[in-house]
């Protein structure tokens, strides 16, 4: 079963990605405090999803940061508020591979992100704007 880590301080949040990550297929820790979250890498999750309700915004960061250097193929994921395109350069610049805006299509989001990397994994589908052209243009 492919493990998954769920980092943020919002307990309602953690609760509807447990549960939504569990029908994904996989095995959910979630961590309310970043310390935790580092020292648990040992674990080697395939995917991390990070929260904005960590406190200070250098924390978010620097715990993106620890957990590139140290999973360099994890998924990483930043789940913050919408409207925040600095937040989310600087997330992707820390070393997340995705920002996916805290709302109601949160999970939509994901689901759509972790199908896209899995069948480009198992088939070695090209990038999302070559698969429009095959669709769209032939």
């Amino acid at each position: 079963m492919k493990i998954s880590f769920i980092v943020d301080g919002d307990k309602e949040f953690l609760s509807f990605a447990e549960r939504h990550l569990t029908i994904f297929g996989y095995q959910v820790y979630s961590f309310t405090s970043p310390d935790e979250f580092l020292a648990s890498l040992r674990l080697r999750p395939e995917l991390i999803i990070l929260g904005d309700q960590l406190g200070d915004r250098q924390i978010v960061l620097n715990s993106i940061r620890k957990a590139r250097t140290t999973l360099s193929s994890a998924i990483i994921i930043q789940v913050a508020v919408p409207d925040d395109a600095i937040n989310a350069a600087s997330s992707i610049k820390a070393g997340a591979s995705e920002f996916i805006e805290r709302n109601s299509a949160t999970f939509v989001r994901l689901r759509t992100s972790l199908d896209l990397r899995e069948a480009k994994d198992k088939k070695g589908v090209g990038s999302i704007m070559s698969n429009l052209k095959k669709v769209f243009i032939g």
